[in-house]
């Protein structure tokens, strides 16, 4: 069943490094460099709106320190409220300078 018009979408954005990397120290891994991808360092819920309305929100990042600012992006979805079927989604790169 489709969501009314009245329910409210939840929408949420993900800060994430383009591409990371780990070293396993055990395991079937042990001893190997791994490399990520789009791996997600936060998720925060931003708010929730109706159909129709505009959200329009000021994004301050904090990193933790020696944290690598480089290769940072930023995705917001909106979803339904309930089944969480992504409506809308941008991306875009994060300038720190």
């Amino acid at each position: 069943m489709p969501p009314s018009s009245h329910e409210r979408r939840t929408c949420t954005w993900r800060l994430l490094w383009n591409r990371a990397e780990s070293q396993v120290s055990a395991g079937e891994n042990a001893g190997h460099r791994l490399a990520h991808v789009s791996v997600v360092k936060s998720l925060t819920k931003v708010g929730a709106l109706k159909q129709g309305q505009v959200l329009a929100r000021d994004v301050q990042l904090k990193l933790g320190p020696g944290s690598d600012s480089s290769g940072l992006r930023l995705i917001a979805f909106v979803q339904e409220p309930r089944q969480g079927r992504v409506l809308w989604a941008a991306s875009m790169l994060v300038n720190t300078r």
